[in-house]
């Protein structure tokens, strides 16, 4: 069974928020459809020359989690744009009860940029059923394990040590 997760926008400090109290529903993408959307996120990337990190891409949703909350920002948007927006094929609107939940209509539905960027992050965070902390662990574990990779790397073993010069020749 695919998972859902309902969305309440909250009023954040004096800001005025026009979204606050509209509610969305995300429904989870099918295994292949998410892995589809992740293969695109990546090939994107590339084709756009941003640099993936090694290793990066076998976080799978995790690392287009993190990869997104650092590098999208400057990215060319070209196929990522569309990439993000299909996120929001995941998202419904659900109006005050007894109403069901509707498809969206992003002209209308969304009055704030804020709400659109929480609702894309939270669309990945479902899919990698994760949250930023989990990210950020299973990140920092990646890449202590990819220091340890290296780091073994560089030991000398008998191939590779050669005998020292002698300073009297």
């Amino acid at each position: 069974m695919r998972k859902t997760k309902e969305i309440t926008i909250e009023q954040v400090g004096d800001k005025e928020n026009r979204d606050a109290g509209k509610t969305f529903l995300i429904t989870e993408k099918s295994a292949i459809q998410a892995k589809k959307w992740a293969d695109r996120f990546f090939a994107a990337m590339d084709t756009k020359q941003m640099i993936v990190p090694p290793g990066i891409s076998a976080l799978g949703m995790v690392g287009v989690y993190l990869l997104a909350v650092n590098t999208l920002s400057g990215a060319p948007w070209g196929d990522v744009d569309r990439l993000m927006d299909e996120l929001l094929e995941c998202v419904k609107f659900v109006p005050a009860p007894p109403l069901e939940a509707r498809a969206l209509f992003p002209e209308t539905d969304f009055e704030e940029i804020g709400t659109i960027n929480r609702l894309q992050w939270e669309v990945i965070a479902l899919h990698g059923g994760f949250t930023l902390a989990d990210a950020l662990s299973t990140l920092t574990s990646a890449l202590v394990l990819q220091q340890q990779a290296q780091a073994s790397s560089d030991i000398p073993t008998p191939e590779t040590i050669s005998e020292p010069s002698s300073p009297f020749a």
